[in-house]
């Protein structure tokens, strides 16, 4: 069976119709890590670091992002409505998102707009801007990172289990798909390669983001993953998907090792 989920806070997510958020969280909306952003809710999750390749073609956010690239300034990512569809997908989003910056940005002759971004800091979504005169959401949101550990060794300790489930699941997918595939640059840059070296709760974070932009989870977990200030906790998330991803490889390398590596057909004449 499998072992019950690490990440067990429930998904929040922010509606405008919620009665009286505006009133009771931004009252006076400025403060510690308080902007107003626009916001561009997809399908999907961006980590801090992260790069993330867009195709927009509907207006609102071509003005957007066009603004936003003229005024170095940043956008929020919110995965829209709730990942488990409970909500209206049209108004309402995931209250943690990530705030990106443009790298890259095209123009196509149709108008259509292909950008590269990088994600730079997660948020929680306080309010949308009242009376907004733009096409597209403006919201107050409020940045933050990870809380300082209780334990700091174990985080260690999950970094280096994370580390070393990584490259075992890495090796076995090149072994099953027959591929050469090698870690991202994000992933070798942010990873505990020197077990004796002190580590910072800053690059901690930075590896477990690194590490969750290359997992392929379900948009809830996406979410979580994101969500939560406890980078232990990720990083322990993210070693049930790696450990079940391995058991699943194991598996499927055994079945081909056995019938000497073929694969539709195997064994037959």
């Amino acid at each position: 069976s499998s072992p019950p989920p690490v990440l067990t806070d429930p998904v929040e997510f922010y509606s405008p119709s919620m009665p009286g958020v505006s009133n009771e969280e931004v009252a006076v909306p400025a403060g510690k890590g308080v902007e107003l952003i626009p916001l561009f809710p997809l399908g999907m999750t961006v980590p801090p670091g992260a790069k993330c390749p867009l195709h927009i073609f509907e207006m609102r956010y071509r003005l957007m992002s066009g603004k936003c690239y003229q005024n170095e300034t940043m956008f929020g990512i919110v995965m829209a409505g709730h990942p488990k569809a409970e909500v209206e997908p049209e108004t309402d989003v995931c209250r943690v998102g990530t705030a990106v910056r443009i790298d890259e940005f095209q123009s196509l002759d149709d108008g259509r707009i292909l950008t590269m971004n990088r994600g730079v800091q997660r948020f929680r979504v306080l309010a949308y801007l009242a009376e907004n005169e733009k096409p597209y959401i403006q919201a107050w949101v409020q940045f933050f990172n990870d809380d300082p550990p209780k334990d700091p060794e174990a985080v260690a300790v999950r970094e280096r289990e994370v580390f070393a489930n990584l490259q075992d699941v890495l090796a076995l997918s090149n072994k099953v798909y027959k591929k050469n595939l090698r870690l991202s640059d994000a992933v070798r840059d942010t990873a505990p390669l020197d077990e004796g070296a002190p580590r910072t709760m800053e690059q901690a974070e930075a590896f477990s983001f690194a590490v969750a932009a290359v997992l392929d989870v379900g948009r809830e977990l996406q979410q979580s993953i994101l969500q939560t200030r406890d980078t232990e906790a990720r990083l322990r998330a993210m070693l049930q998907v790696l450990a079940a991803a391995k058991r699943y490889l194991a598996a499927e390398a055994t079945i081909r090792d056995a019938f000497g590596g073929k694969e539709d057909g195997a064994g037959k004449e």
